[in-house]
């Protein structure tokens, strides 16, 4: 009797014990990938902030090769920080460098090169940062790491399409 009573005991410890680990390395696996994502978004918004003020130095050459209307968006956020932007502010910029950089790739002109350079760096950062997202929102929507990303506050994060 004593020892059925000491056995069950035995088993309770050693599944509490089993589910407090599993809890730790879960919470773990989420602080590495909140930080992951939070490094590549900084990454991205640093990249962001350094095209835009690239292609707005290279404003005047851009201006005489093409009759663009993107280098106006551009220089209505020159003076301003990206991280106080909206989202739709902030893709409404890269959509710009984008465009921007197709009208130039079309020119194929050796002085513009740079900014190509420039913005496919920028497209590398993005699509890594988009990766980890989709990796991370999707991640701390499934049981049980739903529960514990809640206790910590942990929300998914912006898609930067």
């Amino acid at each position: 009797m004593i020892i059925n009573y000491l056995l069950d005991i035995l088993i309770l410890i050693t599944l509490v014990v089993i589910m407090v680990v599993v809890i730790v390395r879960l919470r773990n696996k989420l602080l590495v990938l909140w930080n992951q994502v939070s490094r590549l978004e900084l990454i991205f918004h640093n990249k962001l902030f350094e095209t835009l003020h690239i292609y707005l130095s290279h404003q005047t050459l851009i201006e005489k090769k093409l009759d663009s209307k993107y280098i106006a968006n551009l220089k209505s956020y020159a003076d301003e920080s990206l991280k106080g932007l909206s989202l739709e502010e902030r893709q409404s910029i890269f959509k710009s460098l984008q465009s921007l950089y197709l009208e130039i790739d079309a020119l194929e002109h050796p002085a513009l090169f740079t900014l190509q350079k420039q913005f496919d760096e920028l497209q590398a950062s993005r699509l890594k940062y988009n990766s980890k997202v989709i990796f991370y929102n999707h991640y701390i929507v499934s049981f049980p790491v739903r529960i514990l990303a809640r206790r910590m506050h942990l929300n998914a994060k912006e898609y930067f399409g």
